[in-house]
């Protein structure tokens, strides 16, 4: 084989190009959800916690 990158049936785009942008595109997905309220709150709690403890 004389191409050094996986290429796949489906597209000529090589696999690890493929991987990475897929994985971009999730990441970039998951950037622009919200933090639910419950997991906030848990946050403030263990912020508080740290402000207050002694050094």
């Amino acid at each position: 084989m004389t191409d050094k990158k996986a290429k796949t049936d489906f597209g000529a785009k090589p696999l690890p190009d493929k991987i990475g942008s897929s994985l971009r595109k999730l990441y970039d997905e998951v950037l622009s959800e919200d933090v639910p309220d419950d997991f906030l709150n848990l946050l403030r709690k263990a912020d508080e916690n740290t402000r207050g403890a002694p050094k």
